[in-house]
């Protein structure tokens, strides 16, 4: 049986506990208004690109997850983040209902792996992003470490050595840290890393170097940022 796609217009449902789980239902329970307010004009629309390589998904599959608005969470929910729609789907057995970031504060995935998705960040006018942009949490700390993952759809692209053209989805993704008043892009490496700490430099690169952890691993990243954490940092 084919998906169908449930298009709607929605807006944000005032919190009746904190941190309360709801159904899906009641949680968009009051749609309508304010998404006609706060977008005048605006449509939900789904176009499904055919005959393209890879997927506009930030996972291949459904991920289990629960959205997050005001105090009220989601029960655990079957969903996707399309990237190159900058969409969420949120899958009831064969429809498909579309909701945007800027109607939440975050997606709490724990399937295939624990990830949190946040908006709200002051990103002081940093290029290509918001405060209504959803950013992959790697690390929140004294200084808050971001990944915004983006994908474009790449039409009639020819292939290297040969004539075929094809249409793909082009994967990019950006980091950005955010501390006190400021919020920058930059790379996962070690000078980056360790001119957000300029009062502990010379401890964490120790620390980095005695341990043998590299920047660019995420999960060493982790172990290094929660290292700095524990210093007595700006």
């Amino acid at each position: 049986m084919k998906t169908k796609i449930v298009t709607f217009f929605i807006s944000i449902l005032i919190p009746v506990s904190a941190f309360g789980q709801v159904e899906f239902d009641d949680f968009i329970k009051d749609i309508g208004e304010e998404f006609r307010v706060n977008r005048p004009g605006a449509q939900i629309t789904t176009v499904r690109a055919v005959d393209v390589e890879g997927n506009p998904y930030n996972e291949e599959g459904w991920m289990t997850a629960s959205l997050l608005t005001g105090n009220q969470r989601t029960k655990p929910l079957t969903l996707r983040f399309n990237l190159a729609d900058d969409n969420i789907q949120v899958r009831r057995g064969d429809n498909i209902t579309i909701i945007y970031p800027f109607m939440i504060d975050a997606i709490e995935v724990t399937v295939p792996e624990k990830k949190t998705f946040k908006n709200g960040y002051l990103t002081f006018k940093e290029k290509n992003v918001n405060d209504e942009t959803l950013f992959r949490v790697i690390h929140e700390g004294k200084v808050t470490i971001l990944e915004k993952e983006t994908v474009k759809l790449m039409k009639d692209v020819s292939s290297y050595g040969t004539a075929t053209r094809q249409d793909f989805y082009n994967r990019s993704k950006r980091y950005y840290a955010s501390k006190e008043n400021s919020f920058k892009k930059i790379k996962l490496r070690k000078k980056d890393i360790l001119r957000l700490y300029p009062d502990n430099s010379k401890e964490i690169d120790r620390y980095v170097k005695q341990n043998k952890l590299k920047y660019d691993n995420e999960q060493n990243l982790i172990r290094i940022l929660r290292y700095a954490d524990s210093l007595n940092t700006q």
